[in-house]
C-alpha cells in the first residue's frame, strides 16, 4: 500500500463552504485559496473537451486533437530516491529521517527526491508506504490515528492520493466510497486526484462513483467503449466524469507543467544522466543527525566519542558490504530473512531506492584507523564457525585465534554492527535476532568497552545485551542510504554531536507490544488509539527506552514552561532550553497533551552554541485537545 503522494512542497488553503451530497470541485464545496487559478485553468481547459478526451485524461492517455492535446503524467516507484535508475541518489529511508525530529531537514530531502524524479521527467512519485496491511477502525481510531497524518499532507499541498490493495472496514480502498468521498475528499477537502496501486482497481464504475479519478492500471477496465455505455445507461454520470477529468488536470497546473518543459522520461535506463549534484553530502548530515544515543557509559575512558583507540575490532555482517552490492535483490514478496547479509542502506519492494554506491563503517573506520595509527581487526559474519571455535589466545598477531572472543579480549573497542530488513510483501518474523545477539554477547564477554551500532526496519528489543555492564554504548538508527559508513563514523568520533531521539517505544520483552503474530485472514488488534508508546503508558509497562529517548555528547537544561491562553482556538507554551557544554549542538523540546494518555502534540529542534540559550514555542490547536 502506498500514500501520499506529493507533487510540490507549495501549501494551499482549503476551506469547506457550503455542504454538498457530492465532493466534486465544481459544486464550489472547496475554498482552494491560492490553488484557485489552477482550478480555474483545468476548469478551462476540460470545458473545451470531448467526453471521450476526458475518458482519454482519466484513463492514463495521451492525446492530440484539434485545438488542444494533453500527455499523460509519468510515475514511478521509490521513496527515499528512484527505482530502477542509474546515476540517482540513495536517501535515508524514512524511518532514519524521522528520527532527526528535525522539519527543516526532512523538506530539504524530500526537494532533493523530487528533483532528482523531476530531471528525469518524472512528474508523480509512488511514495511513501504507509502499512502492509488493511484496518478495521473505529471512527475514533480512524479520525485520530489514520486520518491526522493525511490532513496535514493534504493541507501542505499534496496534489494526488493512491489507493491501496488492502480493505478498510472490509472494502477495497478504491472501491471505498466512505474512505474517498466522504473522508478524503469531504472532511480533508482534498482536491487533487485518487488513483490506485497496481492491481488495486477491481471495476470499472464501482471504483469511479467510489472516489477513483485517474489510473494507469485499468486494465480496459475504463476504456472509453465502457465509459461512454456507462454515461448512456446512467452507471456513471456527466458531473462525476467531469469532476474526474479537473481533479487530474488541476495538479497539471498546480506545479507549473504549463510553464516549463519537463525532460522526457526514457527507458534507457543505463544512459549516463548525473542528476545528483551535491545531495551526497546532504544524505551524509541527514543520517548522522538521525542516530539516537541510547546508551553511553563513558566512565573510565569507554564508551563514545571515540579518542584515538589503540585497538578496534569490528563485527557483524552489517559492518561491511554484502558479497554483491550496492543492491540487494529486489522483490515484493518480501525478503528472505529477517537481517541482511552485508551493509543495510534500503528496504526492500517497490520503495527500494537504486544506490550508486555504499560507504560502509568498515571503509569509514578504516580511514579513521589509518590517521589515528589504529590497529583494525574484523569478522564480518554472523555465524563463523572456525577450528578453534571461541577459545580464547592472547597472543598477538597470528598467533591470536580468529574469533569473536579472541578478537574481543585484545581490543580497546569491541564494534557489533546489527540490523534487520523488511520489505514490500513481507516483515520480520521476529522484532530481534539470536544470531546477531550472541555476537554482542560474545564480544562484551572478553571487551569490557563494547560499543553496538543498531540500523533497524522497525522496533528492534535490546534486551539480550542493552543491560550487558560491558556493553557501554549503543548508537540506534534507520536505514541511512549510500553515506551510511560516514554518517556512524561522524558520531562515533565526535564530529557530529548525536541529537537523534527514538520514533518507537523500545520495549524489555517482546510481549510488552500490544500486537503479536497473526497468521490468519482476519487479525482483531484491539489497541485502538494506544498506539506505541500510549500504550506503554496506558498499561504501566516500563520500556527499555521510551519514545523520544536520546543522549548527547553534552548537557542542557530546561527552565519552567508558561502557558497561556492566545485565544479561542490556540493554547501557547514557551519555555527557555539552555546548554551546558562546548561547540554547536542541538536537541529539542516536546509538549505533550493528556486525552486520555499522553500524546505528542508539538516538538521543535534548536542548535544552540555552548553558553546561549533559546525560546522554544508550541502552538496548540483545538484540534491538538479535541477527542
Amino acid at each position: 500500500m502506498k500514500g501520499v503522494r506529493n507533487f510540490a512542497f507549495l501549501a494551499f488553503a482549503a476551506g469547506a463552504t457550503a455542504g454538498s451530497s457530492n465532493p466534486y470541485l465544481a459544486d464550489g464545496y472547496l475554498d482552494l485559496g491560492v490553488a484557485n487559478e489552477a482550478y480555474e485553468k483545468a476548469k478551462a481547459f476540460v470545458s473545451q473537451l470531448s467526453n471521450e478526451q476526458k475518458n482519454a485524461i482519466v484513463n492514463a492517455s495521451s492525446f492530440t486533437g484539434t485545438n488542444v492535446s494533453w500527455s499523460e503524467y509519468e510515475n514511478t516507484d521509490g521513496v527515499s530516491g528512484l527505482n530502477f535508475y542509474y546515476y540517482v541518489s540513495a536517501f535515508p529511508m524514512g524511518n532514519a529521517l524521522t528520527q532527526t525530529w528535525n522539519c527543516d531537514l526532512a523538506a530539504v530531502q524530500y526537494k532533493a527526491v523530487g528533483d532528482e524524479y523531476k530531471a528525469l521527467g518524472y512528474n508523480v512519485v509512488d511514495g511513501a508506504l504507509l502499512g502492509p496491511l488493511g484496518r478495521v477502525p473505529e471512527d475514533k481510531t480512524l479520525h485520530e490515528v489514520y486520518i491526522w497524518p493525511w490532513a496535514d499532507a493534504i493541507h501542505s499541498g499534496a496534489m494526488a492520493v493512491m489507493c491501496s490493495m488492502n480493505r478498510v472496514n472490509g472494502t477495497h480502498s478504491c472501491q471505498n466510497r466512505e474512505l474517498l468521498m466522504n473522508k478524503l475528499k469531504t472532511q480533508l477537502r482534498f482536491p487533487g486526484f485518487v488513483y490506485p496501486d497496481e492491481s488495486a482497481q477491481l471495476s470499472a464504475y464501482g471504483a469511479a462513483n467510489a472516489g477513483l479519478d485517474y489510473s494507469p492500471y485499468a486494465d480496459g477496465m475504463w476504456s472509453w467503449s465502457a465509459f461512454s455505455a456507462g454515461l448512456a445507461n446512467g452507471s456513471l454520470t456527466q458531473a462525476r466524469l467531469n469532476d474526474m477529468a479537473i481533479r487530474t488536470v488541476r495538479p497539471y497546473y498546480y506545479i507549473g507543467i504549463d510553464k516549463e518543459n519537463f525532460t522526457t522520461v526514457t527507458s534507457d535506463y543505463p544512459a549516463y544522466r548525473d542528476i545528483r549534484g551535491n545531495h551526497s553530502s546532504m544524505i551524509r548530515k541527514l543520517g548522522g543527525e538521525s542516530l539516537s544515543l541510547l546508551k553511553n557509559n563513558n566512565k573510565n575512558g569507554g564508551g563514545l566519542p571515540l579518542n584515538k583507540p589503540h585497538s578496534i575490532s569490528l563485527y557483524g555482517a552489517h559492518a561491511g558490504p554484502g558479497i554483491i552490492g550496492p543492491n540487494h535483490l529486489w522483490s515484493v514478496s518480501g525478503t528472505t530473512s529477517d537481517v541482511y547479509q552485508g551493509r543495510l542502506a534500503q528496504g526492500g519492494g517497490s520503495g527500494q531506492t537504486s544506490v550508486p554506491y555504499l560507504i560502509t563503517p568498515f571503509n569509514s573506520i578504516a580511514e579513521r584507523a589509518v590517521k589515528d595509527n589504529t590497529a583494525l581487526w574484523w569478522i564480518r559474519n554472523n555465524t563463523l564457525e572456525v577450528a578453534t571455535s571461541d577459545s580464547v589466545v592472547s597472543d598477538a598477531g597470528t598467533g591470536n585465534n580468529p574469533n569473536f572472543k579472541s578478537y574481543a579480549k585484545v581490543s580497546e573497542v569491541g564494534l557489533c554492527f546489527i540490523n534487520s530488513w523488511s520489505g514490500e510483501g513481507a516483515d520480520r518474523s521476529l522484532p530481534y535476532d539470536q544470531e546477531q545477539d550472541n555476537i554482542i554477547n560474545k564480544v562484551a564477554s572478553e571487551c569490557n568497552n563494547t560499543i553496538v551500532v543498531v540500523n533497524v526496519s522497525g522496533p528492534r528489543v535490546l534486551n539480550a545485551w542493552a543491560e550487558h555492564e560491558n556493553v557501554t554504548a549503543i548508537v540506534y538508527g534507520g536505514l541511512l542510504g549510500q553515506e551510511s559508513g560516514k554518517a556512524i563514523a561522524d558520531v562515533l568520533y565526535g564530529d557530529v554531536n548525536p541529537s537523534g531521539r527514538l520514533i518507537h517505544t523500545i520495549a524489555k520483552n517482546q510481549s510488552d507490544y500490544p500486537a503479536g503474530i497473526c497468521e490468519t485472514a482476519n487479525c482483531g488488534f484491539s489497541i485502538v488509539v494506544y498506539v506505541d508508546y500510549r500504550w506503554f503508558d496506558k498499561k504501566h509497562i516500563e520500556p527499555q527506552y521510551p519514545f523520544g529517548h536520546g543522549l548527547s555528547y553534552t548537557t542542557f537544561s530546561y527552565s519552567d514552561v508558561v502557558a497561556k491562553v492566545t485565544n479561542q482556538s490556540s493554547l501557547s507554551s514557551k519555555h527557555p532550553t539552555g546548554k551546558l557544554g562546548l561547540g554547536g549542538e542541538a536537541d529539542f523540546s516536546m509538549m505533550e497533551a493528556q486525552q486520555p494518555v499522553l500524546i505528542l502534540r508539538g516538538f521543535e529542534k534548536v542548535t544552540i552554541s555552548s553558553g546561549d540559550s533559546a525560546q522554544v514555542e508550541f502552538n496548540l490547536r483545538r484540534r491538538d485537545l479535541s477527542y
